[in-house]
């Protein structure tokens, strides 16, 4: 399992030093396999308030204490979250995916 769990944050490594935005979310349109950073995180701002909606529609309310992103990648969640909760926490298997998170 330990070799498993290595070999995982190798790869997810690799992508961080390749191409990480592509790596977490990659879209056909884009040129040259790149996203511009803003538009990028844009979508996970758009991805929560979906989110968001679909709670509020069914009624379901979240406390606003805190929020954990579990593989966190380079936060394009995490931010998004940031203004709806006290805290929020990213985790990811790749430190190199933290270092450009941070």
């Amino acid at each position: 399992m330990a070799h498993r769990l290595r070999d995982s944050q190798q790869l997810w490594d690799w992508h961080a030093a390749e191409n990480p935005l592509w790596a977490i979310l990659s879209d056909p349109a884009k040129p040259d396999r790149r996203w511009n950073l803003s538009r990028f995180l844009q979508t996970g701002v758009r991805e929560i308030e979906a989110l968001r909606y679909d709670l509020a529609a069914r009624q379901i309310e979240l406390g606003r204490a805190s929020a954990l992103d579990f593989g966190c990648g380079v936060g394009r969640l995490t931010q998004a979250l940031a203004p709806h909760f006290a805290q929020v926490v990213g985790v990811d298997i790749s430190p190199k995916m933290i270092d450009i998170a941070s």
